[in-house]
């Protein structure tokens, strides 16, 4: 149990935390990542989407950060 504690930390946690630092510092990108193909001409997201992606980033990565401090002091 010990050990798969700190697996699931060691691997799987940078997997959703770089994504979503990612989204904070560079929202644009983000939101169309895999996406890009659906649209023929160069797409621009509002700037209310895109602040809309990053609080969504920021509040996603304070659960991520709460539930790996849970995880650690279980």
């Amino acid at each position: 149990m010990y050990l798969s504690k700190w697996l699931i930390i060691i691997f799987f946690f940078p997997l959703i935390i770089i994504p979503l630092v990612y989204g904070i510092i560079n929202p644009k990108n983000s939101f169309l990542l895999g996406r890009r193909w659906q649209f023929k001409n160069e797409v621009e997201p509002t700037e209310f989407v895109l602040d809309m992606h990053k609080l969504f980033c920021i509040a996603m990565l304070i659960v991520v950060i709460i539930i790996l401090f849970l995880l650690i002091i279980s």
